[in-house]
């Protein structure tokens, strides 16, 4: 990291996407596959009143978001991935990715538009947050969790996910932009 800055002093440094990150990353960068807005609301419930971070990562795995010693020194705070609502396989339940006992999933458009939606309101309400990635854009081999499927064909359609885009992000857009 200390190459990085050398080479290039202007451009921000992540240490560790995701997780254990060290004093010396410019970007808080988290994974967080909270799957519903009331469980991201609790989740971050302290943060909102403290501004202090979580220790741990969500779900099993519970990987600490500072390595020993570091600590979130007011760096902006991205949430690096977060959704991986996965579409359910058409195969019987004992025939499905371990995955689908970790991440969230959807049995329709409908359904995973519904879950899109609330996981944005979840989102939009975390004032702490500087932006966040949906992961993934499209299904891969292993992960059938995209917006769109392997072969890039919408499983929403763009146009809804921009109105809930728009309706719940314009305000915090047209600050920024005022900045």
């Amino acid at each position: 990291m200390a190459l990085t800055r050398r080479l290039d002093p202007e451009r921000p440094v992540v240490d560790n996407d995701g997780w254990e990150h060290t004093d010396v990353s410019d970007i808080i960068a988290i994974h967080d596959y909270t799957p519903t807005s009331q469980e991201l609301l609790e989740r971050y419930a302290e943060t909102l009143k403290t501004g202090v971070l979580p220790q741990h990562s969500w779900g099993k795995w519970s990987i600490r978001y500072f390595a020993h010693g570091s600590q979130h020194r007011g760096q902006p705070v991205i949430l690096s991935e977060v959704g991986g609502l996965l579409s359910l396989p058409d195969a019987p339940p004992d025939k499905w990715d371990p995955l689908y006992n970790i991440y969230a999933y959807c049995r329709s458009e409908e359904e995973l538009l519904e879950k899109y939606q609330d996981l944005m309101q979840g989102i939009a309400q975390l004032h702490f947050v500087e932006g966040f990635c949906y992961t993934q854009l499209t299904d891969i081999e292993l992960e059938i969790n995209g917006l769109l499927t392997y072969d890039r064909r919408p499983k929403i359609e763009p146009e809804r996910i921009v109105e809930i885009h728009h309706r719940l992000f314009a305000e915090l857009m047209r600050a920024d932009m005022q900045v």
